[in-house]
């Protein structure tokens, strides 16, 4: 067996996705407040500044060494508040389903 999956990835889903996303992403910024979602166009266009200017790579770096300092209670503290707040989303989401949807009981 050469390791190689039988269907490979289909670059026209891999695209349309992208582009659902992208609208959906476009549309939901319209609606909401500019500074609590930006639009897409100008996400790319600041990192593309940040990038090529140099003000993004010492933030990478800093990102990057914090990474192997190992701080290991920040990381675990970290892991905690992530695993509650995706505890809290899901029974969240499972209340509005009983709430909106009484037919799926």
């Amino acid at each position: 067996m050469s390791g190689k999956t039988s269907d490979p990835i289909d670059m026209a889903h891999l695209l349309l996705a992208f582009f659902i996303i992208g609208a959906l992403w476009q549309a939901a910024s319209m609606v909401l407040n500019k500074p609590l979602l930006p639009e897409p166009y100008r996400v790319c266009q600041t990192w593309y500044a940040l990038m090529t200017t140099g003000v993004l790579w010492p933030h990478i770096a800093s990102s990057l060494y914090r990474m192997e300092v190992r701080n290991y209670e920040e990381m675990y503290a970290a892991i905690l508040t992530l695993a509650a707040i995706g505890i809290i989303a899901y029974m969240a989401l499972d209340i509005a389903e009983r709430k909106l949807c009484p037919w799926k009981k």
